[in-house]
């Protein structure tokens, strides 16, 4: 069963599977280099954003039912992938001790990503997700 059988476009389905694949691999190796905040939620294994909104609504139930006002403020990071300063990244990458090929590697596939829809030419892709 081919790909187009699930609905997946086979051009957009390859780049993420390897993508992906690349991910796995670069953890599964180096994951004491690229260890994280305990703090973070996201992105973290064995945590996800659903714990850290439940500790918002838990406080914010505490104080409310204690007959406290309670206000916050939210960041919205839809376009924080396209603000990603990169040079910055790689250098902590290699500051982390990553291997230089893997660095080169994320480097090239961040500045030199193409793609094409369907039958479309090729065109580049500055920004967003990769």
């Amino acid at each position: 069963m081919n790909a187009t059988a699930f609905g997946i476009r086979p051009s957009i389905a390859l780049s993420s599977i390897l993508g992906k694949l690349l991910d796995l691999v670069v953890l599964d190796r180096f994951h004491d280099n690229l260890c994280m905040s305990d703090l973070q939620f996201g992105f973290h294994s064995g945590r996800s954003t659903y714990q850290c909104t439940t500790v918002l609504k838990e406080t914010t139930s505490y104080y409310v039912n204690n007959g406290s006002a309670v206000y916050s403020v939210f960041l919205e990071a839809t376009k924080a992938f396209d603000r990603t300063e990169y040079c910055k990244l790689f250098k902590i990458l290699l500051g982390r001790e990553l291997p230089t090929v893997f660095v080169r590697l994320l480097l090239n596939m961040y500045t030199g990503h193409v793609t094409r829809i369907l039958c479309s030419d090729r065109f580049s892709v500055y920004n967003g997700v990769k």
